[in-house]
């Protein structure tokens, strides 16, 4: 509980990873697993078949596009600029997210909000998400 209440605020995913000896999508994977929510495997899978991951290209053209990987590295969240980006796309407007792992809560998030979401598998340690209206 003393942990919980003390280092759990100040530590990222990554960091709690790193000390667990897990690479950060296993560990995501993990807590997605226990709190009952779609492993991350199949959710790539289905994603892949979606996108012919191969060559994806969006359909609307991308016009911005957010890395969220220093957001994360300095222990914030970047879910609030995500969905504030997301909210600034127009119609047929595309973003692209980049993230350590797959930002698999934002894309529900999203998908709640009636967006469209494209997320490729992890490629040279990064994921690309494509958010469309």
């Amino acid at each position: 509980p003393v942990l919980r209440r003390t280092v759990a605020k100040v530590t990222t995913l990554q960091q709690a990873a790193k000390v667990g000896g897990l690479a950060i999508s296993d560990m995501v994977n993990r807590l997605r697993l226990e709190a009952g929510l779609g492993d991350l495997q199949q959710i790539e899978e289905l994603n892949a078949a979606e996108a012919s991951v191969s060559g994806y290209v969006p359909a609307s053209p991308i016009v911005s596009t957010l890395d969220v990987r220093p957001i994360i590295d300095a222990g914030d969240q970047p879910r609030d600029a995500v969905l504030q980006m997301a909210q600034e796309l127009g119609d047929d407007e595309c973003m692209e997210l980049i993230s350590p792992f797959p930002p698999v809560p934002l894309i529900d998030a999203l998908r709640k909000r009636g967006f469209k979401t494209t997320m490729l598998p992890i490629s040279d340690g990064v994921v690309r998400t494509y958010v469309e209206r």
